[in-house]
């Protein structure tokens, strides 16, 4: 005797199911990621960067491609708990997931600037450029203003440090009279 296997309206059904619950774990995905995204948003809004930044981590992490705007965010949560170079990372992701977003140019420019790597920035200022809208015209000029006044602070800096010798404010102490008298 052979087995009998079902015939093709078997066959259909079963595909019909697999396709749902392909359907509904893909909805359950979204949900969880948008659910995470919202409870990141309300935590940044409330300054808790430590939960905002969880949050959003949980939402890359259910997101099906990478989302600039919840990269962005989690950029924006590390930054507030002091990981600079998490949303250093962050930021980056964020300008491979949309390059003609000005805002993660902008703050990687920053933070490059902030660390004195004016190459880095100047790309990020070169990138902004390439865009071409106002906005991202207006973030260039910003840059490029603070990357100017970074790098002479930055000089006077090696000026003060390597210059002027070390013993200088001593030989005023000794020189000066004391207020304490």
């Amino acid at each position: 005797m052979t087995a009998r296997r079902g015939g093709f309206a078997a066959w259909i059904v079963g595909f019909i199911c697999v396709i749902g619950i392909c359907a509904s774990a893909f909805f359950a995905v979204g949900f969880l990621k948008n659910r995470s995204a919202d409870a990141g948003f309300a935590a940044l809004k409330a300054e808790d960067y430590e939960t905002a930044a969880e949050n959003f981590k949980r939402a890359a992490r259910f997101a099906l491609r990478p989302d600039a705007e919840i990269l962005i965010a989690l950029a924006k949560a590390q930054e507030g708990c002091g990981d600079t170079k998490g949303a250093k990372e962050s930021y980056a992701r964020a300008t491979q997931a949309d390059n003609n977003d000005p805002e993660p140019h902008y703050a990687l420019g920053k933070i490059y600037i902030s660390e004195k790597n004016f190459g880095e920035a100047e790309k990020e200022i070169k990138a902004l450029e390439d865009i071409g809208t106002d906005s991202a015209k207006r973030y260039a000029d910003e840059l490029r203003t603070e990357k100017t006044t970074g790098a002479v602070t930055g000089a006077i800096d090696n000026i003060f440090k390597n210059v002027i010798p070390k013993s200088l404010p001593d030989l005023f102490k000794k020189v000066l009279p004391s207020e304490d008298k």
